[in-house]
């Protein structure tokens, strides 16, 4: 309340004793202490903010009734008593719609913030009683039922603040999903993603980025959209990368079977050459069913075999050569047959 409205009140306070131990005259007590009532109520609506104009004048009238009592003069005291009524009713009746749009202006923004903060997913039963406080204030305004608008503004602006902090308390939840796909995202770079699937490895990296800066600046419904995306191009681009991966290691450990299989000393690891085409058949079974780890895995076991095996033919290979020598030597002179 501001000051010139205390000082009326106040003088108002000092005419009413007055006219409990004064004489009889008619002072007009009722339309003083309803225009003072109407004023208060005014002030309720802002109207020191939204109608200055209008509580200045019913204050001064109302300070003017007081100054016509003393001059005796009580049908101007009721008058100008009942003007004041009339100024701080129109005051109310301008401050308490600005008021209420204002407060449904502010609340909306702030149900706004909270969803850009994620509230809807991530602070969902708050958030949603701020909306429906929020169209519940509307609707009052649509009625004209102006202070009640405000004060379902205010509820609804309180609700969404609880609920963008609350959704804000939870960013963690989107730095553990960013973290997810960094580690997605080196997984298919070691398994050159970037040149098996380079349109969903670059997107990937880019949706990152801005889910980065969506954590970084607050805007966590927008990191979340973005981390989405990002993870469903990260899988997509190791999914491709893991499937190259898979064939071309099927086609290494079949070029290294076919090599030994080839070469001399083969009939003595013939079992070894049967078990390494044996687990790549399985390879390939699996890569075809999309079990392209366990496809690796499976060749990689053959490479292995293959790799003990090469030893072993490479021996026997080595010892039938010098058998063959030793059998084309003159054992007598040393000369070639």
């Amino acid at each position: 309340m501001n000051r010139s409205v205390k000082k009326g009140f106040t003088a108002l306070a000092t005419v009413l004793l007055a006219a409990v131990f004064g004489c009889g005259d008619p002072i007009p007590l009722k339309e003083m202490a309803t225009a003072r009532l109407e004023i208060s109520k005014s002030m309720t609506g802002k109207a020191d903010k939204y109608a200055p104009a209008q509580l200045k004048d019913a204050t001064a009238l109302l300070m003017k009734s007081h100054d016509d009592i003393k001059a005796e003069k009580f049908d101007d005291a009721k008058k100008d008593a009942d003007a004041a009524l009339a100024k701080a009713q129109e005051a109310y009746a301008v401050a308490v719609p600005l008021l209420a749009k204002d407060a449904i202006d502010v609340a909306d923004k702030s149900v706004k913030d909270a969803d850009e903060a994620y509230a809807a997913e991530l602070a969902n039963a708050d958030f949603d009683a701020a909306k429906s406080k929020l169209v519940k204030a509307q609707s009052q305004y649509e009625s004209k039922d102006f202070y009640e608008s405000y004060k379902s503004a205010l509820d609804a602006d309180n609700q969404a603040k609880t609920a963008r902090n609350l959704a804000l308390s939870k960013k963690g939840t989107l730095k553990d999903a960013i973290d997810d796909v960094k580690e997605t995202i080196s997984r298919a770079e070691k398994l050159d993603a970037k040149t098996a699937s380079p349109q969903k490895y670059d997107l990937a990296r880019e949706n990152l980025a801005r889910a980065q800066a969506g954590y970084e600046d607050m805007q966590l419904k927008e990191g979340f959209t973005d981390v989405e995306a990002a993870k469903v191009n990260a899988d997509g681009a190791y999914l491709d990368a893991l499937k190259a991966y898979s064939l071309a290691n099927m086609d290494k450990a079949a070029a290294l079977v076919g090599s030994l299989e080839q070469g001399k000393g083969a009939a003595a690891v013939k079992d070894e050459i049967a078990g390494a085409k044996e687990l790549l058949v399985t390879a390939k079974n699996l890569h075809d069913s999309g079990k392209y780890n366990e496809s690796i895995q499976s060749s990689d076991e053959a490479a292995r075999i293959i790799a003990a095996a090469r030893t072993v033919a490479d021996k026997s290979a080595a010892d039938e050569a010098a058998a063959l020598a030793a059998a084309l030597v003159d054992p007598g002179g040393g000369r070639v047959r």
